[in-house]
């Protein structure tokens, strides 16, 4: 008569694992190893009325199950517990096919990064704006033959990624979101149109791909990701992690992130990229702009008030906008604003100075939008005033000078990242203006760290 096996080992089904035959202290263990402390935690009610210790687990004592991307620090912390497949392995992967595209010749860093990440099957490919991750996308989809998911959040980027894609393969891509609804073997689709899937028909796919991961830490994503068991996972971004430090709860949701694609498998750095050419060097400088009087009234104002006082509505930063694109009129010029009645009020300025610019927002249908950025890219609009949707993911090649006047923090390098692709001219630069605004201690606090930010990418203030 076989004894029962008693041992405890974790089973992987791809997006969960499941601890078996565990005792209660290992249990116990788990549950702490897999628990982070929340941040900003005073302003949290619970917290504060003692009925939250301020800890998010990650692992569910019920299922004893915890998302399988966080197996690499179980791993690390349990190195004699082993780990077997809760599933049957795919079909094999072709990695020689990742430099078969039908355009592009992958960099020699690109095909290193991508056969590492194919051989590891789960991570996150950290990879600056402008380092080419859609074709990394793609040459993914080219060695895998199987069904493959593509998660964008918008519809420019859904049109933008499919489009490399088909392009690249040469095969009709499936599209879901933006009214369209087809599945092929390579579908790409809007997260809030996926979600909306079940998970059987989830389970269809055998690879996950997320288009700029760090969204992973939202619910929406979060949720629709850990439900699809596919056996590859891998995550895009130029700032997988770093983006949500300077939001609450940060450890809270990198390790949401990490629980959806595992640790970062593949990192290449702006300085890197810069030093071999393949994105420019950015010449930023910081203009200063004192809007300290009546002083004290004005320091104190909350954060909402003075974003529309020193920005929106700030004479003296739209002055200063007009006589920079005039200095640099025979060149493209990019401005990003935060909000949509910033952008309109700039376009407004800058077109009763006789500047020809065109304001572009989530209003405009998709068609609209692309029709302005190819005019843009044909030179036929000198000036393009973006608001959020250019924080990520648009295709802008030919910025010849970026204007920052959307202030803030949390997309930093997102926005200078618009600006950073490869140039024709002979010096690969691209000059950046920001704004210092004096006078408001949440304005003169986020220059400070975008300044920070700037110096840590390596990148040179002028």
């Amino acid at each position: 008569m076989s004894k029962t096996n008693t041992t405890p080992r974790i089973k992987d089904y791809r997006n969960i694992c499941v601890l078996e035959n565990a005792d209660s202290k290992l249990h116990q263990a788990f549950y702490t190893v897999l628990s982070v402390k929340g941040d900003k935690l005073w302003f949290n009610r619970a917290y504060k009325l003692g009925k939250w210790d301020g800890y998010y687990r990650f692992y569910n004592k019920q299922k004893s199950t915890f998302p399988a991307g966080l197996l690499h620090l179980i791993k690390r912390r349990f190195p004699n517990i082993p780990v077997i497949s809760g599933v049957q392995s795919p079909c094999p992967i072709d990695i020689d096919k990742i430099k078969d595209l039908q355009t592009l010749s992958p960099r020699n860093d690109q095909l290193i990064a991508i056969k590492n990440a194919l051989v590891k099957k789960r991570g996150i490919i950290q990879w600056p704006t402008g380092a080419g991750k859609t074709v990394g996308i793609a040459m993914i989809c080219n060695a895998i033959a199987d069904n493959i998911l593509v998660l964008v959040h918008t519809k420019n980027l859904l049109i933008q990624t499919s489009d490399v894609i088909e392009r690249e393969l040469g095969e009709e891509i499936g599209k879901i979101g933006a009214g369209l609804f087809s599945i092929k073997r390579i579908t790409v689709g809007i997260i809030a149109s996926v979600k909306t899937l079940s998970s059987e028909e989830l389970s269809d796919f055998n690879c996950i791909i997320l288009d700029e991961s760090h969204h992973a830490s939202a619910n929406t994503f979060y949720s629709t990701i850990i439900r699809c068991s596919a056996y590859y996972r891998f995550g895009f971004s130029a700032d997988p992690l770093d983006e949500h430090s300077v939001k609450s709860n940060s450890q809270y949701k990198q390790t949401r992130i990490l629980g959806c694609f595992g640790p970062i498998i593949s990192l290449t750095s702006v300085k890197q990229m810069k030093k071999e050419g393949i994105i420019a060097t950015p010449k930023i400088k910081f203009l200063r702009i004192d809007n300290s009087y009546p002083g004290e009234k004005n320091f104190i104002l909350p954060y909402d008030k003075a974003y529309c006082k020193y920005y929106c509505h700030n004479v003296i930063m739209h002055d200063k906008i007009i006589r920079i694109v005039s200095r640099h009129k025979n060149e493209s010029i990019l401005i990003i604003v935060k909000h949509i009645h910033h952008g309109k009020n700039l376009q407004n300025t800058l077109t009763h100075n006789n500047i020809n610019c065109q304001f572009l927002s989530g209003e405009e249908k998709s068609s609209f939008i692309q029709e302005k950025i190819k005019e843009f890219k044909d030179k036929k609009l000198k000036v393009l005033i973006g608001s959020p949707i250019f924080n990520e993911g648009v295709d802008m090649p030919n910025v010849d000078v970026l204007i920052m006047a959307a202030g803030d923090i949390a997309a930093t390098k997102q926005r200078l990242g618009r600006s950073l692709r490869k140039k024709t001219r002979h010096d690969n630069t691209v000059r950046v203006y920001d704004f210092f605004l004096v006078g408001n201690k949440h304005t003169e606090r986020h220059a400070k760290r975008r300044i920070q930010i700037y110096k840590n990418e390596g990148h040179e203030i002028i």
